[in-house]
């Protein structure tokens, strides 16, 4: 017998466009979109519950958990967790007033009404993602991280399929680059990704650390003492971990190339266009950068 649990979602949540960014690409290996439904394998408190998300009325997300029960606080943390993922606390209200009046984003956010930051809810994995994408196309960002999954990760299987957990810090720690670099990483993301899985086992810093800390610039000056970790990567992990509506990877090339192809320009901009296009949207930046990045599918 299946358990459900549902979630309130605000008016201006549109599911199907954050679905339509989650399945951006073949090689991902920690969900599956498949007629109009999600389905993703969390570990809760140590229990690993293989979830389906789906959305029968506009103001609700109904979560079915396929392979067990959950008791009441195992159900208020995948509640949190959706909630997290899909940022339904953020009053979007801001962001589509700036939106509105803006050349760039007023078109943008008329495709895709509704679309909200999808989250990373691990800062682990939100780094290693970051550092895996560092001046490489995302496809092969996928190839790696789907290599590093698969060899290092836990997994579920359920019906026919396998369903995988990102890998625990405490396994990447124990590696060396040399096993790193068998999966075609370079001999510098393998020494950045141990390092941060060293710095997370060893308490340098945590996700709860940074929320702790009184601003998001504080946040982006201790990101940024991680061996491998510059502006372009801290930013991305306080968009898609940390819950900046405004961190800005301003050095990012899809970025860079979502802008040309929205404004129709002959070559991507520069910095300082980027900048400027940018200083319109104080406040919702990473909001901005995030719709851009939609653009490219």
């Amino acid at each position: 017998m299946t358990q459900k649990i549902t979630v309130n979602t605000p008016k201006d949540f549109n599911f199907q466009q954050c679905l339509i960014y989650l399945n951006r690409s073949k090689l991902e290996r920690l969900h599956v979109v498949e007629n109009d439904r999600l389905r993703k394998l969390l570990n809760i408190k140590g229990n690993h519950i293989l979830c389906e998300f789906s959305q029968p009325i506009m103001s609700q997300l109904e979560i079915t958990l396929l392979n067990t029960t959950a008791a009441k606080a195992e159900q208020s943390a995948i509640i949190a967790h959706a909630r997290e993922w899909f940022d339904l606390e953020r009053d979007l209200s801001g962001f589509y007033k700036i939106a509105s009046k803006d050349k760039l984003l007023s078109q943008l956010s008329r495709a895709y009404p509704g679309l909200r930051i999808v989250r990373i809810h691990d800062l682990f994995q939100a780094l290693c993602w970051a550092i895996l994408g560092q001046q490489i196309n995302i496809e092969f960002a996928y190839t790696l991280q789907s290599r590093i999954i698969e060899n290092y990760g836990q997994k579920l299987a359920h019906e026919g399929t396998i369903y995988w957990l990102f890998p625990q810090p405490e396994i990447m720690a124990t590696l060396t680059v040399r096993e790193l670099r068998q999966l075609q990483l370079t001999n510098k993301k393998s020494e950045y990704i141990i390092g941060v899985a060293n710095a997370i086992c060893k308490g340098i810093i945590s996700k709860k650390s940074l929320q702790n800390l009184p601003d998001f610039d504080t946040a982006q000056k201790q990101l940024l003492k991680l061996h491998g970790v510059g502006p372009w990567t801290a930013n991305y992990v306080l968009m898609r971990c940390l819950g900046s509506a405004d961190a800005f990877p301003l050095e990012d090339i899809g970025l860079h190339n979502a802008i040309k192809k929205s404004l129709h320009l002959p070559e991507k901009p520069t910095i300082d266009k980027v900048q400027k296009l940018a200083g319109n949207w104080v406040g919702w930046r990473a909001y901005a950068a995030f719709y851009l990045y939609r653009s490219l599918q």
